[in-house]
């Protein structure tokens, strides 16, 4: 792993371990009622926001004649079908997100004293490099040193697996 892309992990480690448990519970709630044999309320939300509302002839059409209206509901019902599987992804995404989170924050944790928890407190607990140093009682050299070779201990336990 890159050093960039380990820092840009860690931060964002509290809020990808903490952020968007609403957002995943609601997308697991209405996936589930999608899954039950009555799962009208995902249908009816999907109805509400992209239901054909088309009755008049279409102005493109050279005759203006009357709407296609099969056309119009099987692209109504294939669209459920993607906006389903968006959720879905979308899901997948956040449990992702939270997995490789919880990976690295177990790996930054087991790193020796005091590295893991200058990083714990530097990153999960976002506390300001001041603020570590009074919590931990140590100098700004120590600190700085320290959090360098955390980051360096941790690029190295993910590249060798």
């Amino acid at each position: 792993m890159e050093h960039n892309e380990l820092l840009e992990r860690l931060k964002r480690l509290n809020e990808d371990l903490n952020c968007g448990d609403k957002e995943a519970n609601t997308l697991i709630h209405e996936l589930t009622g999608h899954y039950k044999s009555t799962g009208f309320d995902l249908m009816d939300e999907y109805a509400r926001l992209f239901a054909p509302v088309k009755t008049s002839p279409d102005p493109d059409s050279a005759k203006g004649g009357p709407v296609d209206m099969t056309k119009l509901m099987v692209d109504f019902s294939e669209g459920y079908t993607e906006f389903v599987a968006k959720l879905e992804s979308a899901y997948i995404n956040i449990l992702e997100k939270r997995r490789g989170a919880v990976d690295l924050f177990s790996k930054m944790v087991s790193l020796p004293f005091p590295e893991a928890r200058i990083l714990f407190l530097t990153y999960y607990k976002n506390m300001s490099p001041e603020e570590v140093r009074d919590c931990l009682y140590i100098s700004r050299a120590t600190y700085y040193r320290s959090k360098k070779a955390a980051i360096e201990s941790l690029r190295e336990i993910f590249e060798n697996g």
